[in-house]
């Protein structure tokens, strides 16, 4: 960001963080549910044990803008040991030792 000031020398602020903690992204492609996936649970249960929830919803977003893909924040686990996925047609799915920081796109079986 710049900042000015009339008659004063031009401030640049620049903000530098180090990325801390590792992530997964699953983008969802339905074919007995919807295209997108939405209304899947999926499940993430990391190699410490951790296991954590969300659901594909096309309801978040700024301005309108929406991302169906669904995010997981993994701390410092480097490893996910198990992916459930329950589409929305009730078919249940799962996805064992899947590497972490990447976006991984999972097709329901037929």
């Amino acid at each position: 960001m710049v900042v000015t000031a009339l008659g004063e020398t031009p401030r640049l602020f620049h903000n530098e963080t180090n990325p801390i903690g590792n992530w997964l992204l699953i983008s969802l492609t339905g074919t007995k549910s919807n295209r997108d996936g939405l209304g899947a649970v999926v499940q993430v249960r990391t190699s410490e044990g951790a296991v954590l929830t969300n659901q594909a919803i096309g309801a978040t977003g700024y301005g309108s803008s929406s991302d169906p893909r669904v995010h997981f924040g993994l701390g410092l686990s480097t490893k996910v040991k198990e992916i459930t996925v329950i589409w929305p047609s009730g078919t249940r799915q799962v996805l064992e030792d899947v590497e972490v920081n990447q976006i991984l796109k999972i097709t329901e079986l037929p």
